[in-house]
């Protein structure tokens, strides 16, 4: 995968799904069952992430439009992945990494991007 090609993955708009045992909303308690959010990740250029990313090529947003979903403290080092129809399986995006508070509706949470290498 060229570096232009990694930059552009998970591809922006692209659902993702962040599955953690983080607090359900700031300072909240933690779930007792595992729990999961879909998100769909944003442009680095986008006013909610540009603020909050620190490496583009490291990094990426994801959220939920209007905010009020995703991932929380506890859920930091999770995965988020994407179904792949055409392997029919789960492949990894990313990994929660942080964000400014929880589900906020004019902040993204950032990721670390995970680079998956097929044959």
């Amino acid at each position: 995968m060229s570096e232009s090609e990694q930059l552009r993955y998970p591809i922006v708009n692209k659902p993702l799904v962040a599955i953690g045992w983080g607090r359900n909303c700031s300072g909240g308690s933690s779930p007792n069952t595992l729990r999961q959010v879909t998100v769909k990740t944003i442009e680095d250029t986008e006013k909610m992430c540009k603020n909050l990313i620190e490496n583009i090529k490291l990094q990426f947003c994801a959220a939920v439009n209007g905010g009020g979903k995703g991932t929380c403290q506890g859920d930091s080092g999770g995965p988020l992945m994407h179904y792949s129809e055409k392997e029919q399986l789960w492949l990894l995006a990313g990994i929660t990494s942080y964000g400014r508070g929880c589900a906020l509706p004019n902040y993204a949470t950032v990721y670390t991007r995970v680079i998956v290498n097929s044959p």
